[in-house]
């Protein structure tokens, strides 16, 4: 009884994503309602690279190897990562 209390508790998160401003979320966030999720985020691509902002770099990556593979990763996906108290390209 109680696993059902602590599940009924949780927040629930949905992630809907189309890849070109033209397509629409409307279908994804059907699914998503009705799959329970009380916060949704929605995301249309604008053809431009993603940003990922972090206040701190030690809270992405937990040593040096893990943060340039992070930091290779986006760029080969043209992503930037940018952090509170500065900016990497």
């Amino acid at each position: 009884m109680l696993l059902q209390k602590v599940e009924r508790n949780m927040a629930i998160f949905g992630y809907a994503r189309v890849s070109t401003r033209g397509q629409g979320l409307a279908s994804q966030l059907t699914d998503l309602k009705a799959a329970g999720c009380g916060n949704i985020y929605k995301e249309k691509a604008s053809g431009a690279g993603d940003v990922l902002v972090v206040t701190r770099l030690d809270r992405l990556a937990r040593s040096t190897r893990d943060l340039l593979n992070i930091v290779d990763a986006g760029r080969q996906g043209r992503r930037e990562l940018q952090v509170s108290q500065g900016h990497l390209g």
